[in-house]
């Protein structure tokens, strides 16, 4: 049970970090789209982007670096991890997390709010929903495989 309480604390920190990192791709592709285009609806493009990019190099510095912390990294290891999560939190993001993030980042520019105001209020309803269904996910695997990820 320790280990199962760690482990999701762990987990949560390295998808928190992530968001981060997201946080500051879309922070960063808004103002770059913006000084490009004021068209709404190639900046929640460019946010979209942004959000992926930032997202992913963050999630896996914290993942590495945690676990080279505790001396238990394993280039093999994070490979069988990712390969659980990776399709499952891809389709989340395509199905559930870009979505919510595209349509309420065009939804708060149409509705004349400051680009940075819109890109940072869509991105935390899309990661609370998103953050929501892959814990399922992950007690989900914890049971029926036993993994303690």
């Amino acid at each position: 049970m320790e280990r199962s309480i760690s482990s999701l604390k762990e987990f949560n920190k390295q998808i928190l970090y992530g968001e981060l990192g997201g946080f500051f791709g879309v922070q960063i592709a808004a103002i770059v789209g913006r000084s490009f285009t004021t068209n709404s609806n190639l900046i929640s493009w460019y946010v979209l982007i942004g959000s992926f990019i930032g997202g992913t190099l963050f999630f896996l510095t914290a993942k590495i670096n945690q676990e080279k912390k505790e001396n238990r990294f394993s280039g093999k290891q994070l490979i069988k991890e990712l390969s659980y999560f990776t399709p499952v939190a891809g389709t989340l993001q395509l199905l559930v997390y870009l979505p919510i993030l595209k349509i309420s980042t065009y939804f708060f520019l149409k509705e004349n709010f400051f680009v940075s105001f819109a890109a940072f209020f869509s991105q935390i309803f899309a990661f609370l929903a998103f953050l929501f269904l892959l814990n399922i996910y992950r007690e989900i695997l914890r049971k029926k495989k036993g993994l303690e990820i």
